[in-house]
């Protein structure tokens, strides 16, 4: 007896079958990779934040961004970029914190790009040991515009003369970044505030699209995957924003895209964990 095979219908379907099952096991690796890629990602930004409260303990003040157009080899590559006002291109400065070129790549290897306010490099800048909560004196001012340091400009400040005490939010006037919640929206960060509510350094991985960062080779990456939204656009390693976006996720393929990872702690924040903060009164 003879056997009957398949007809080409009947493979047709299977063949169909197949294509979906391939198809929903790819979507599913697919998602658990990039799932993984971000865990990896907020692990790494903990570890650098964790890094730069490390620095400012010890040094008293922020590390400048490093230039992430360098590669390996290169002079200043992974080191600190001076001056400040320079950031075009600024990454994460992994050897003035003790890391490695990986430490600073985030899960889909993008450096990950550190911004930072040029004043808070400067010595002492994030030492606020010498201010008082009681103070009344007229702070030390330096730079353009001019900043308050915590100390007068004759005395020492002592608990019996507190008009050579700096307050903390005399200290903190005009310092940090400003954040907000979308291009044009709404100020969540804002250093003219009273007191200042200025971020002391912004942390940001470029996300799944790698919109605006910079690879291992020290290029600005093309925008995979999607559209680079308007968001991701003032959040781009450049150095011409005047804030920065910590918005929502949003993974459409539009101008409202937004897959960037964020880390924005204020300055008295950063001061306050490194142990530098104003003294009880």
């Amino acid at each position: 007896m003879r056997s009957r095979g398949f007809s080409l219908v009947e493979l047709t379907v299977v063949l169909v079958i197949l294509s979906l099952i391939a198809g929903i096991f790819v979507s599913m690796f697919s998602a658990m990779s990039d799932g993984q890629r971000a865990a990896t990602t907020r692990a790494k930004l903990a570890a650098i934040d964790a890094a730069l409260v490390s620095f400012v303990a010890i040094h008293r003040r922020l590390p400048c961004p490093a230039n992430g157009t360098l590669t390996a080899g290169t002079e200043m590559f992974g080191t600190q970029d001076d001056p400040c006002s320079n950031q075009a291109g600024g990454v994460v400065p992994w050897v003035a914190l003790g890391l490695s070129a990986a430490d600073i790549e985030d899960g889909w290897a993008t450096r990950i790009t550190y911004r930072m306010d040029p004043y808070l490099a400067r010595d002492g800048a994030m030492d606020m040991s010498l201010c008082d909560p009681a103070g009344t004196g007229t702070p030390t001012t330096t730079g353009t515009p001019p900043r308050a340091k915590c100390a007068v400009a004759v005395g020492t400040c002592t608990a019996s003369d507190l008009s050579k005490c700096v307050n903390p939010t005399s200290f903190l006037a005009g310092k940090g970044i400003e954040i907000r919640d979308s291009k044009n929206g709404t100020v969540l960060m804002n250093p003219a505030a009273t007191p200042s509510t200025g971020a002391a350094y912004v942390l940001i991985s470029h996300g799944e699209n790698r919109a605006g960062g910079y690879g291992d080779s020290g290029q600005l990456l093309a925008t995979v995957k999607s559209v680079e939204g308007a968001n991701e656009t003032q959040n781009r390693a450049d150095a011409s924003n005047t804030h920065y976006v910590d918005a929502p996720q949003r993974f459409s393929d539009d101008a409202g895209r937004f897959d960037d990872f964020v880390i924005r702690p204020t300055v008295i924040s950063v001061i306050q964990r490194a142990h530098l903060g104003p003294r009880s009164h």
